[in-house]
């Protein structure tokens, strides 16, 4: 899975990029956080859980 796919949907359901480190970025709705590996391509299945915690968890609306 492309890493610029997890990008958009995480900024789709409101998502947002918290910090860098040297291998991974922190992602955060405001309640929750999530890593996403600095990767162009990510295995399937944690790009996949990246996605699927993004979808369960929009960010709220202020």
């Amino acid at each position: 899975m492309k890493k610029k796919n997890i990008i958009k949907k995480l900024v789709q359901n409101g998502w947002w990029l918290l910090r860098q480190g040297s291998r991974h970025e922190v992602w955060t709705n405001g309640d929750i956080q999530t890593a996403v590996p600095r990767h162009k391509e990510i295995n399937e299945f944690t790009g996949g859980g990246i996605v699927k915690i993004a979808e369960q968890n929009p960010a709220r609306k202020k």
